[in-house]
């Protein structure tokens, strides 16, 4: 697939089954998170892997989150059956830092971009995701468990694994009228 392909056709697939990126495919996935813009090479980012058992304690730590922030029963167990959608979950923090030139907000942008750069590189291999976030990225207890200072922001949960539904092959593009303009 070249890269143009790639990027006017993704879709994010959110059935997700076995086997989950590993050896070279996931070190790929993550070398090109590395590669996102990155202003004063600051790195500001951080990926904490979730597969395996971390997903049972991942998901302990949502349902946990969810009770304490005052969910209802129905959000509660939607937090706690989350981490089982897919194989494997990469948490991506942005890990900001004071810097006179790069302020908070584009470190930020930077580490977006790295969760865009990570399920592009997870499709060309075969493998899809989808790209997840939501009040718990701000719970204290999610916030301490993926080691984030104030400063810091969760970005995103990027849910990774094979596709179980085939992408339609008629994908409708909007029109870029309302989303382009011409200064």
């Amino acid at each position: 697939m070249d890269a143009l392909e790639l990027l006017v056709n993704r879709r994010s697939a959110s059935r997700l089954a076995e086997p989950a990126p590993a050896g070279e495919a996931l070190e790929n996935i993550l070398r090109a998170a590395m590669r996102a813009p990155d202003h004063g090479t600051l790195q500001p980012w951080r990926f904490f892997i979730i597969e395996g058992e971390g997903r049972e304690r991942f998901s302990q730590l949502l349902e946990k989150a969810a009770r304490e922030t005052g969910q209802d029963e129905k959000a509660i167990e939607k937090a706690r059956n989350a981490p089982f959608r897919a194989p494997m979950i990469i948490t991506v923090v942005a890990h900001c830092e004071a810097h006179p030139k790069v302020p908070q907000w584009e470190q930020v942008a930077s580490a977006s971009c790295a969760v865009m750069a990570m399920q592009m590189a997870a499709l060309a291999q075969g493998f899809n995701g989808i790209w997840r976030s939501g009040a718990l990225t701000e719970s204290p207890q999610v916030r301490e468990a993926f080691e984030c200072r104030e400063q810091d922001r969760i970005v995103g949960f990027l849910y990774l694994g094979t596709p179980q539904l085939k992408a339609s092959t008629t994908i409708s593009v909007p029109d870029t009228g309302p989303f382009v303009r011409h200064f």
